[in-house]
């Protein structure tokens, strides 16, 4: 068995924020799923600042683990107050087995993505099309254990995961 939580967090603060509610916990027979927001070791760049941060991962018990294109909902600044004279000109998009399908000019103007994941042996992660709507800011994940037979050891728990911070040009 598996189980999965859901958290929110304040942007209170770059070394955390205060738990606003905890969602529940949930058993789930196939696959956990973790999403949450936290603030955590990614840092925004200079010149930016920090506005929301999702973690999203998944395991399996004996076979690959897979997560595919989870979206992710970032709240943007309410006050408006992002510089959209700014792009994003460099930046990860992926790492470990699996390919970037994302390039910076595809950010919006005005905010900069952060990102890390699941890199050891077979592992891979990803993040594409993000999209910004009216108070959102939107971006799919993906990440892999891999499948190989060397990649999954029998009997055992294998995972993955991807985060990324949302920053905001000032």
């Amino acid at each position: 068995m598996n189980y999965f939580y859901i958290e929110r967090k304040t942007a209170g603060s770059e070394s955390g924020g205060k738990v606003l509610r905890r969602l529940g916990l949930v058993t789930v027979a196939c696959a956990a799923l973790s999403l949450s927001s936290t603030a955590g070791a990614l840092e925004c760049p200079p010149n930016t600042r920090f506005v929301d941060e999702k973690f999203v991962n998944t395991s399996q018990w004996g076979r690959e683990a897979k997560l595919n294109t989870s979206l992710m909902h970032f709240a943007t600044p309410p006050d408006g107050s992002v510089n959209t004279a700014h792009r994003q000109s460099y930046g990860k998009f992926a790492g470990g087995s699996a390919g970037a399908v994302m390039t910076p000019d595809q950010i919006p103007p005005g905010y900069f993505i952060v990102a890390e994941g699941s890199e050891k042996g077979c592992q891979g992660w990803s993040v594409h099309t993000p999209v910004l709507k009216p108070g959102v800011f939107e971006l799919r994940a993906y990440c892999h254990s891999g499948s190989a037979f060397t990649c999954i050891p029998l009997n055992a728990q294998v995972s993955c995961y991807a985060k990324v911070r949302l920053c905001a040009f000032q």
